[in-house]
C-alpha cells in the first residue's frame, strides 16, 4: 500500500472547490426565493385588486406545445357549449430560454389573479405560492392514471426529488377544489404526494378526462387512419409498441436504447411492426438503422393516444401509459432492465412485482420469447383484474363527471344558444399570452385613431371612380396587377394597399373617406375597425379560387370566441355590394363566407387569382432556374399539399420513390400549407431533385450574405452564385409555382385546381382522405371533384406520373366548364365592364 502525501495546495485547492459549491447551491437558493416569495407573491397581491372576472378560465401547461390530452376534452366542451373567456399558458420547460420561461410564469401570475377557473395537469411552484382568492376554483386534472411510480411528496428526499424541507417551503400544489384520478382505489396515493391531508376530499376517483377517446369510435377510427398514413407498411401486420419513460430529470431527460432492433426485426419482422414512441422529457431519440426502415419506425411526434388505439402488444417500463392501454385489455410487457436502479431513483406506490399485469422482463431474450408464445402465456384475466382495480372511473364519461363537479351550474348563465361541433383545442398557439395582450392593445388604440379621422374625412362628397384597394394578411397585392392596369387606363383614381400603423393610419382612412369604391381580397384587419359610409360600395374579388373551405366569421377560431375581448372589439362585420363568383352553384358557398347586403349581388367574373395562371411561364421558369440550376431543361412535378401531422414520413418516401423514376426528367417543388407548423424540410439525400423554393431561397440569401462577408474580409468567394443577387429575388407565389409547373399534384388544396382551366395535368392525392374530412371543415366533398384524376396510394401516383402521356383531359374540361366559368385570363376585363355599369 503506498502512502499519499497530502499538499497545502491540494487541502487549499479542495477548500476553494468546497467554497464554490457552496456559493452555487446559495445562490440557487437566493434566486429561488426571490422569485417564489418576492416576485411572485408581490404580482400575485398587486392584480389581485382587481375584481375576479367571472367567465375566465385558464388552462395552464407546463411543458406542452399546445393544449395536451390532458385538457382537450374538458377545453372542447367548454368551447362548444360556453361562451367564456378562455387563456391558455405555456411554460414550455425545456423547451425555451430560462428567461423567456421567467417572462411565461409571470405571464401567468398576473392573469391568474383575476380568473374564476384555473386549470392545471401538473405540480409547479408557482400555484403553491399563490394564496386562492375567494370565489376563485382550482383543479388538477393530473396527466397520467392510476398510481405507479412515485411523485411529489412520495419522492422527498430521494435522489429525483427534493427535500421534504423544500417541499414544506415551496408547496409544488395549491388548495385544489378538485384533483381527478381514474379510480377511488388510488386516491391515497395522491393525497399523500401532493400533501393535501387536511382536506383529503379534493381528491376525487371520478375518472380522467383523457380516456374518454379511448370510447369514441370516430376516434378509434382516426387514430388507424393517420397511423396507416404515417406507417402504410403496417397494413395488413400487427403492432407492437415501445413507449418506455424517460430516466433522469425532467430538464435532461435521456431514454436508453436497451430494446435489440435486430433480434426483433429478425423474429418479427414478417408479422409485426415495431413503432417507438419515447417520453416528450426525452432529449433523446432512437438510434434505427436503415436497414429497418420498413420495420422499425420512431412515432415520438404522434400522439400516445393514437398509438395506443393501433397497438397489438405494448411494452413499456415504468410509465402511466399502462394504466390507459389496460382499457384495450390486451397484452402488455414490462421491460424493466433497470429495476432496482430505478426504483433507488423515484420508488413506486405498489409492490412492481405484485402491480405489473404482464411479464416483467429484464432482457431481450424473455421479451422475445413471451412474444413468440403470446397466444398461451397472455393473461386476459389478469389484465381485465388490474383494469377494474385502477381504471374503474374511466367509463368513457369522466368528463362530464369532472364537469358537473368542478364547474357546476355557476357557468350556465354563458351558454351558448346553438352548441357548436368539432375540436377546438389546437387553436390556441404558444405565443407568450402578454404579447397577445400588446399586439390587441396596439390594435385598439389604432382602431380609435382609424374612427376618428375616417369620421372626419367622411364629412367630403364622395370622389366619383376613386377606387381604394385592399387585400387581407394572408393575400399578395399582385392579385389587383390586372385589375389595377385597366383601372388607371380608364382614368380612376387609386388608392393602393398600404401597411397601417400609429403613424400612417391618418393619411390613409383619409383616402378611403370619400372613395367611391373598395375592392377587397379578404377581410382586411381596417375594415374591423370602420364602419363604412353608406355611399361608398365595396366589392369582395374572393381570392381563394374555389369555396373550399369556412372562412372568417365562419372559422372554427372566431366561432369559438377564444379571443374574447377581440371578437368584441374587433368583429368581422363587413357585408359587401357585390361577391365575385366562378359559377352560380358556388354563390351560396361563397356569400357564407363574403355576406351581401341588401340589394347586393353576386359577380360572376372568374377570379383575379386565376388570371395570374395564364402569365408567361417562360419568365417564371427563367427566375425558377436562377434559384434552382437543375431545373434547366427538366419538366416540375409540382406538390401542392396542405401540411398535417402524420404526413411528413409518407411524403418523404413518396418522393424517394419518385426519385428512382423520374429524376434524370423532372424536378419536384414540394410547397406545403404550414398552418403555424414547422415548415416542410426536404431531406438532405433528395437535394437537387425535391427542393422548398422558400427554404432553398433562404439557403441561397444566407450563402449570398457568407461570400459577402469573405469578400470584404479579403478571402478568396466562390462564384456558385453566378452574378445572382439573391437578397433581391422576390419569394415565389404559390399561383408562379403552378405556372412553372408542367404537373400539378394536390390533395385538399384548392387554390390548385385552377389549372383545370389551363389544360395541364392534375392529379389528387389524397392518402388520408377520410382522416382528414372528419377532422377539417369543409365546403366541399373533396372525393366529388374530379373523381377521374383521384389516387389514395402511393404506388397509384407513381402510376399516374409513368403514364402521363396519356393523360385523358376531358375530366378536367368538365370540371372547367363547371366550376371555372370565366376563368380565362380575362376576369379584370370581365369585372371592369361590371364596375362600368355599377
Amino acid at each position: 500500500m503506498s502512502v499519499v502525501k497530502v499538499t497545502k495546495q491540494s487541502i487549499l485547492g479542495r477548500i476553494y472547490h468546497g467554497l464554490k459549491w457552496r456559493y452555487s447551491r446559495v445562490r440557487v437558493s437566493v434566486r429561488r426565493f426571490v422569485r417564489l416569495k418576492v416576485v411572485v407573491r408581490f404580482l400575485y397581491w398587486w392584480n389581485s385588486r382587481k375584481p375576479i372576472q367571472e367567465n375566465k378560465v385558464i388552462f395552464f401547461e407546463t411543458s406542452s406545445a399546445g393544449v395536451s390530452n390532458s385538457f382537450s376534452e374538458i377545453f372542447n366542451e367548454l368551447v362548444r357549449n360556453y361562451e367564456l373567456d378562455i387563456h391558455c399558458h405555456f411554460l414550455l420547460i425545456g423547451k425555451v430560454s430560462k428567461w423567456e420561461e421567467l417572462k411565461r410564469q409571470l405571464d401567468f401570475v398576473k392573469d391568474a389573479a383575476t380568473a374564476k377557473y384555473i386549470l392545471l395537469n401538473d405540480s409547479n411552484y408557482l400555484l403553491g405560492q399563490m394564496k386562492k382568492r375567494k370565489g376563485q376554483h382550482y383543479m388538477n386534472t393530473w396527466h397520467g392514471c392510476g398510481a405507479f411510480k412515485r411523485f411529489g411528496f412520495g419522492v422527498a428526499d430521494k435522489i429525483f426529488g427534493d427535500s421534504e424541507k423544500i417541499m414544506r417551503k415551496y408547496p409544488l400544489h395549491p388548495e385544489y377544489d378538485l384533483l381527478t384520478t381514474s379510480s377511488p382505489e388510488v386516491t391515497w396515493a395522491y393525497v399523500e404526494s401532493i400533501g393535501a391531508e387536511k382536506h383529503p376530499e379534493c381528491v376525487q376517483g371520478i375518472g380522467v378526462s383523457r380516456t374518454d377517446v379511448f370510447y369514441q369510435k370516430d376516434f378509434i377510427d382516426k387514430a388507424f387512419l393517420d397511423f396507416y398514413a404515417e406507417v402504410p407498411q403496417a397494413k395488413n401486420k400487427k403492432v407492437i409498441l415501445y413507449a418506455p419513460t424517460f430516466r433522469g430529470r425532467v430538464r435532461k431527460g435521456t431514454t436508453p436504447n436497451m430494446l435489440n432492433l435486430s433480434m426483433f426485426f429478425e423474429h418479427f419482422s414478417e408479422e409485426y411492426v415495431l413503432v417507438y414512441k419515447y417520453h416528450p422529457f426525452s432529449k433523446d431519440s432512437p438510434q434505427i438503422d436503415p436497414i429497418y426502415k420498413d420495420f422499425a419506425f420512431d412515432l415520438t411526434n404522434m400522439e400516445i393516444e393514437t398509438l395506443l388505439c393501433v397497438a397489438d402488444i405494448c411494452i413499456s417500463d415504468y410509465s402511466s401509459l399502462i394504466f390507459e392501454y389496460s382499457l384495450f385489455e390486451k397484452p402488455l410487457i414490462f421491460f424493466a432492465y433497470d429495476l432496482n436502479n430505478y426504483f433507488d431513483w423515484r420508488g413506486f406506490y405498489y409492490s412492481y412485482d405484485e402491480l405489473a399485469p404482464g411479464p416483467i422482463c429484464y432482457t431481450n431474450n424473455e421479451m422475445v420469447d413471451y412474444i413468440q408464445n403470446i397466444e398461451t402465456q397472455f393473461d386476459k384475466e389478469k389484465v381485465h383484474a388490474f383494469r377494474e382495480k385502477f381504471m374503474s372511473a374511466c367509463d368513457g364519461h369522466a368528463t362530464k363527471r369532472i364537469m358537473d363537479v368542478f364547474f357546476g351550474t355557476e357557468i350556465e348563465k354563458y351558454r351558448r344558444k346553438t352548441a357548436l361541433k368539432g375540436d377546438y383545442h389546437f387553436i390556441p398557439d404558444t405565443e407568450r399570452y402578454s404579447l397577445y395582450e400588446e399586439t390587441l392593445n396596439y390594435y385598439l388604440t389604432l382602431k380609435k385613431k382609424a374612427r376618428k379621422f375616417y369620421e372626419s374625412a367622411c364629412q367630403k362628397p364622395i370622389v366619383k371612380k376613386k377606387v381604394a384597394l385592399m387585400v387581407d394578411e394572408h393575400t399578395s397585392t399582385s392579385v389587383f396587377h390586372a385589375i389595377k392596369k385597366l383601372l388607371k387606363k380608364h382614368d380612376y383614381t387609386i388608392v393602393e394597399d398600404r401597411d397601417i400603423n400609429l403613424d400612417t393610419v391618418r393619411g390613409y382612412v383619409e383616402q378611403l373617406g370619400d372613395a367611391d369604391l373598395i375592392l377587397c381580397a379578404g377581410e382586411p384587419y381596417i375594415l374591423r375597425m370602420l364602419d363604412l359610409r353608406p355611399e361608398t360600395k365595396i366589392i369582395q374579388i374572393c381570392p381563394e379560387i374555389l369555396p373550399g373551405y369556412p372562412k372568417w366569421n365562419n372559422t372554427m377560431e372566431v366561432k369559438s370566441r377564444l379571443h374574447l375581448t377581440e371578437s368584441y372589439e374587433l368583429p368581422i362585420h363587413t357585408a359587401y355590394d357585390g361577391v365575385m363568383s366562378t359559377v352560380k352553384g358556388f354563390d351560396e358557398l361563397y356569400v357564407r363566407n363574403y355576406p351581401l347586403k341588401p340589394g347586393g349581388k353576386m359577380i360572376h367574373c372568374g377570379n383575379l387569382q386565376a388570371d395570374m395562371l395564364f402569365s408567361d411561364s417562360g419568365k417564371v421558369k427563367e427566375r425558377l432556374e436562377q434559384l434552382i440550376p437543375t431545373a434547366k431543361d427538366k419538366k416540375i412535378i409540382l406538390i401542392v399539399w396542405q401540411k398535417r401531422d402524420g404526413m411528413r414520413r409518407l411524403l418523404n418516401d413518396t418522393l424517394t420513390k419518385m426519385h428512382e423514376m423520374f429524376a434524370r426528367d423532372y424536378i419536384c417543388i414540394v410547397d406545403c400549407d404550414e398552418n403555424g407548423m414547422e415548415p416542410y424540410k426536404v431531406p438532405g439525400y433528395l437535394q437537387g431533385y425535391a427542393v422548398n423554393l422558400l427554404s432553398e431561397l433562404e439557403k441561397k440569401r444566407s450563402e449570398q450574405a457568407k461570400m459577402v462577408f469573405d469578400d470584404e474580409a479579403g478571402n478568396e468567394v466562390s462564384e456558385e452564385s453566378g452574378g445572382v443577387d439573391f437578397n433581391s429575388f422576390k419569394p415565389f407565389s404559390r399561383l408562379e409555382e403552378l405556372v412553372a409547373a408542367d404537373i400539378v399534384v394536390t390533395d385538399y388544396c384548392s387554390e390548385a385546381f385552377a389549372v383545370a382551366a389551363t389544360k395541364k395535368p392534375l392529379i389528387l392525392w389524397t392518402p388520408d382522405y377520410r382522416s382528414y374530412m372528419n377532422s377539417h371543415d369543409t365546403y366541399l366533398n373533396f372525393d366529388q371533384i374530379l373523381p377521374e384524376c383521384r389516387v389514395e396510394e402511393s404506388e397509384e401516383l407513381i402510376q399516374a406520373l409513368a403514364d402521363i402521356e396519356h393523360y385523358d383531359y376531358a375530366a378536367e374540361q368538365r370540371f372547367a366548364d363547371a366550376c371555372l366559368q370565366k376563368c380565362d385570363g380575362k376576369s379584370a376585363k370581365y369585372l371592369l365592364e361590371y364596375l362600368k355599369e355599377l
